[in-house]
């Protein structure tokens, strides 16, 4: 899955911008068997307007940080995108490994709540996630 920071902003360095932050900081944790270890589990939800609020999310799996198919330097790369406008902005592109997980259990959200993501309540796919 490829997915596109935070900035949208021509005037605004990309790098302020929190979800680009939080990009930087578990790819760079990509590098290391060590901290790979330590990177939290990336939930991703599409919105799914329902016929009492717009603002509905529909859950579609668990994403961790790269992909076996790139480099580590191709996982997250800075592109030069245009705005309606026809403006340039820098943001990030960033690759992520869906996970085979189409159920999550509320005991392994808890254990992620607080901060032991790693435990039995872990999916099979989350254990076996190291691109």
């Amino acid at each position: 899955m490829t997915y596109f920071g935070d900035n949208k902003t021509p005037e605004q360095e990309f790098l302020t911008k929190k979800g680009n932050k939080i990009l930087q900081k578990y790819f760079e944790m990509l590098k290391n068997p060590e901290t790979q270890k330590i990177i939290p589990p990336f939930f991703i939800f599409i919105k799914h307007s329902t016929e009492n609020s717009t603002r509905s999310v529909q859950f579609k799996g668990v994403a961790f940080p790269g992909h076996s198919k790139f480099s580590l330097s191709q996982n997250l790369i800075t592109v030069l995108k245009k705005n309606t406008e026809g403006k340039s902005f820098q943001n990030y592109e960033a690759r992520f490994s869906i996970l085979n997980i189409d159920f999550v259990s509320r005991e392994w959200i808890n254990d992620i709540s607080s901060g032991n993501k790693n435990t039995k309540n872990s999916p099979d796919a989350w254990k076996n996630r190291f691109i």
